[in-house]
């Protein structure tokens, strides 16, 4: 830009947004479920604001500890994948792919979706997030009697299983700033 700032307002050197939250904001409001805890961002095209947040949504008790904008579902994956897809009808967008790591429903226990919701009005259902969450749940659902659950298994085998689907989610989780603390199996 000539004559004056070279960076437009709202964005860092490197063109990344930045974020502007209040101070006192705690993630682990979101667990309500109102609009209340969405904070504004620069939107980097004329100044204007967007609304946005991000949260987790899964059966997985390690990253509950671990990611504080989180809805835990006590639950099997298909019911984490319902829970997207209501979140979905909500206005809520996914940032993840429901089948990400290309495990079946009868390989892994646990499951977690990444979403964001960008207003804080009701937004009509994202499309293309409604087809990948109903081709997720027609998958899982088609293998209901051979969905892993963690009734039984023994400890270290949960926690081996909660530690894979951290690992697979941990790419998704940084690039959107989602970490409390740093994700590792201790």
């Amino acid at each position: 830009m000539e004559g004056g700032n070279s960076q437009a307002k709202g964005l860092r050197p490197d063109g990344s947004l930045k974020r502007i939250a209040p101070p006192d904001l705690h993630f682990s409001s979101l667990r309500s479920y109102t609009t209340e805890n969405v904070f504004p961002v620069p939107y980097p095209v004329g100044g204007s604001e967007m609304f946005c947040r991000r949260m987790l949504v899964t059966n997985n008790p390690f990253m509950n500890e671990k990611i504080s904008s989180c809805d835990f579902v006590k639950g099997s994956s298909l019911d984490v994948l319902v829970r997207v897809r209501d979140h979905i009808h909500s206005g809520w967008v996914l940032l993840s792919h429901p089948l990400y790591g290309n495990l079946r429903p009868y390989q892994h226990p646990y499951r977690s979706v990444l979403m964001e919701i960008l207003r804080a009005e009701p937004a009509p259902a994202d499309l293309l997030s409604v087809e990948y969450i109903e081709n997720a749940i027609s998958i899982y659902s088609a293998e209901r009697s051979r969905i892993l659950t963690v009734s039984g298994m023994p400890e270290e085998v949960r926690q081996d299983f909660a530690f894979i689907d951290a690992e697979l989610m941990k790419e998704s989780l940084s690039r959107y700033g989602m970490f409390a603390r740093e994700v590792s199996k201790n």
